[in-house]
């Protein structure tokens, strides 16, 4: 594993973004933060469960963004929120979280 945390854009992705998601998967980081900030909540659950599946698959730690409902029930281990957000997180939902 290595030091290298890898932030998602899927805009700036060559290739079929699943097929680059497995490839960074494998490769082993510290992390992947799936911050793809122009999806709705539901099109961002539908993307993160997919990718929490590679994630857990290769042994990946992988980081959701800022939908903490989506987090919760997907079960992410790891949420990286704006400070807006995570004024508004009560201590529970903040403690479902592990530090990173």
């Amino acid at each position: 594993m290595s030091e290298i945390l890898c932030v998602t854009s899927r805009a700036l992705c060559r290739g079929p973004f699943p097929d680059r998601i497995e490839a960074i998967a494998a490769a082993r980081p510290a992390g992947i933060l799936l911050r793809e900030k122009d999806l709705s909540e539901g099109e961002y659950r539908r993307l993160a469960g997919r990718v929490l599946e590679v994630c857990r698959r290769a042994g990946t730690p992988c980081i959701l963004h800022s939908f903490v409902d989506v987090a919760a029930a997907l079960n992410a281990p790891a949420l990286h929120v704006p400070l807006p957000v995570l004024r508004g997180m009560s201590a529970g939902e903040k403690g479902r979280f592990q530090a990173c």
